[in-house]
């Protein structure tokens, strides 16, 4: 991380995209895994995304006659990012004299705290300046939010199924299914059969990630800011995460001068926007 840092101590944007974006996508979060979310990278200080809310009609009509006259209604979801960050002071001994460097583990950890303060955010239902994340679309007003039970226990992978098709039915794709780490353990060790020792849950079918989970053929996401007893089934392509270009990750050794230390700072601006909430289905195991 350190030798990435311009004079001014800001990584440049394509230092954000691999050293920061990258990483998070590739396993450090849920939020902005592909099969959760789609990321936009912005300078706007505001996002806006369209959303229909009343298709036009098209319709088979007879050679010659008039072609049907419709409206397509539209208004828009507004994301305004709010800001996740972190500073950390490292004492100048540790910095000189330390077998590894200090700078970049601290880094490396803020970066890491990021992607689960996002998660914590896009999972739960947080106070402001936290953006809204799916467990507050239930609460909301008029929330199109849809639910499927498993009945009292994990004991088949049906509800999965019937999330999928919830999702399908608004014209939607499941892409994929987000839980609690107790949830995904006792959802991996379900058995194709009493007595069996095959598993129930597909592999991943990836030759890289053997071990990779699915379920109804799209990845099974484990997270603690799930709670347990619940998951969620997502369309990637009706939720946003935008992330502000301007990512820093900066050393400052003139905050803590009279000290003889180095602050590492981290700061970002994130939001969610959620373009149709009846794409989201809140699975319940009660």
């Amino acid at each position: 991380m350190a030798t990435t840092v311009t004079a001014s101590g800001i990584l440049k944007p394509e230092d954000v995209r691999n050293l920061i974006l990258l990483p998070l996508q590739t396993g450090g979060s849920v939020a902005l895994n592909p099969a959760v979310s789609t990321l936009v990278t912005t300078d706007a200080q505001v996002s806006r995304f369209p959303r229909v809310t009343d298709a036009p009609i098209v319709g088979w009509i007879s050679e010659a006659a008039p072609l049907p006259v419709g409206d397509l209604e539209v208004d828009e979801v507004i994301v305004v990012p709010s800001k996740v960050g972190s500073i950390v002071p490292i004492t100048s001994e540790l910095e000189e004299d330390a077998e590894y460097d200090p700078l970049e583990l601290t880094g490396t950890q803020l970066v890491d705290q990021a992607g689960q303060a996002l998660d914590d955010a896009f999972l739960g239902d947080l106070p402001s300046p936290a953006p809204l994340g799916l467990a507050s679309l239930v609460k909301a007003s008029g929330s199109g939010v849809q639910a499927a039970s498993a009945g009292g226990s994990w004991k088949n992978l049906d509800v999965f199924a019937q999330a999928g098709s919830l999702i399908e039915g608004v014209g939607g794709r499941m892409t994929a299914v987000l839980a609690n780490p107790a949830d995904v353990l006792a959802i991996s060790t379900l058995k194709a059969a009493t007595g069996s020792n095959q598993a129930l849950l597909s592999p991943g079918g990836d030759p890289a990630q053997p071990s990779r989970r699915q379920v109804e053929g799209v990845p099974l996401l484990s997270h603690r800011s799930v709670p347990a007893g619940t998951a969620w089934a997502v369309d990637s392509s009706r939720i946003f995460t935008v992330i502000r270009r301007s990512v820093r990750l900066e050393l400052d050794r003139s905050v803590y001068r009279s000290t003889d230390r180095t602050a590492v700072v981290l700061t970002m601006r994130a939001g969610f926007g959620f373009t149709d909430d009846r794409a989201v289905v809140k699975i319940s195991k009660a």
